[in-house]
């Protein structure tokens, strides 16, 4: 990372990286004085719930969570692995103060993207999505996810598929887009009652 040359003015610009979960994940080590994955689990995992949640490097122990996977993650990127249960149990928890205070959500649930075209509406880890919603989206060579969630409305979607040809052009963002539409079209409909 401090080899790479700098691409623009810090502030001036706006472009997404892994890389800063990465530095991220290595902070959380440094403040806690643990182990990323051993604070993850205490303070989030464990209080939350999440017993069917654990890391990449984990799943060849743990053939109920029914995936296989042989590739390398970066701590803090992409290397947690869970369940749809478990997931509803953190997108409900984000939001309510439970995994960080409201302040810090606010934080995360405001643009800082100063109008870049590919992610308008971007804040700390989180994007603004249709009606009002928050979500955060990612690939890597096995699977593609999304994470949406609208606190005014109680929903919470989380959608995973293989990362294979047929899912790898935008069907993450297709899918998101249509379950989204179904869930307002009866809330517009009861509305119109």
């Amino acid at each position: 990372l401090y080899d790479q040359t700098l691409l623009f003015e810090p502030g001036s610009r706006f472009e997404y990286t892994n890389m800063n979960f990465v530095l991220l994940a290595y902070v959380v080590e440094q403040v806690s004085g643990m182990a990323y994955e051993d604070f993850i689990r205490q303070n989030i995992f464990e209080p939350l719930g999440m017993t069917h949640s654990g890391f990449a490097c984990e799943v060849p122990e743990n053939p109920q969570w029914g995936l296989t996977f042989d590739i390398e993650v970066n701590k803090g990127c992409g290397d947690i692995v869970s369940t749809a249960g478990d997931m509803d149990l953190w997108m409900t928890a984000l939001p309510n103060g439970k995994v960080v205070c409201e302040e810090s959500y606010r934080e995360m649930a405001t643009s800082y993207s100063n109008g870049s075209a590919s992610y308008s509406g971007y804040g700390y880890g989180l994007m603004l999505c249709p009606r009002g919603g928050w979500g955060h989206g990612g690939a890597s060579v096995s699977s593609s996810n999304f994470i949406y969630f609208n606190t005014e409305y109680g929903y919470n979607l989380y959608i995973a598929t293989p990362n294979t040809p047929e899912f790898a052009k935008g069907m993450i963002a297709r899918l998101t887009a249509d379950f989204v539409n179904i869930l307002f079209k009866a809330v517009d409909a009861a509305a119109q009652q």
